[in-house]
């Protein structure tokens, strides 16, 4: 018997499976099987999850005030512009193209430190 981490599309693993062979199981369209190993056999640790949907309470607090200040401050019209989308939404998504490009631009024109915009992101995360 083997063990099988069933993953979505988005790469997230959905459940965890035990089957004779890979073969033994019609895999959801969309989704894949890992094996992970034979039953008994040790297990790879696993890392609890990043969130990747935030409410903007809870991505805003991922910066420090001082880059939060300086950030507002800006006149940067892309800025500007990254700051209103991130007004409109419901939650931010660390995955969105919008929030990655808008975190890196920040870095980038220097309203960050080298390095902070994938902290921000969780991408630091093994």
């Amino acid at each position: 018997m083997k063990q099988y981490q069933l993953i979505d599309k988005a790469g997230k693993s959905v459940n965890t499976i035990i089957l004779d062979d890979d073969s033994d199981w019609v895999v959801p369209e969309g989704h894949r099987l890992e094996l992970l190993g034979d039953i008994g056999a040790p297990m790879p640790p696993v890392s609890p999850a990043s969130p990747t949907a935030l409410s903007q309470l809870e991505f805003l607090r991922r910066f420090t005030a001082e880059e939060r200040m300086a950030i507002r401050a800006a006149t940067d019209p892309v800025i500007v512009d990254f700051l209103h989308l991130l007004s409109l939404a419901t939650q931010v998504s660390l995955e969105d193209p919008d929030t990655v490009a808008g975190v890196n631009y920040c870095e980038a024109a220097g309203f960050l430190a080298e390095g902070r915009a994938v902290q921000i992101l969780g991408l630091d995360r093994p």
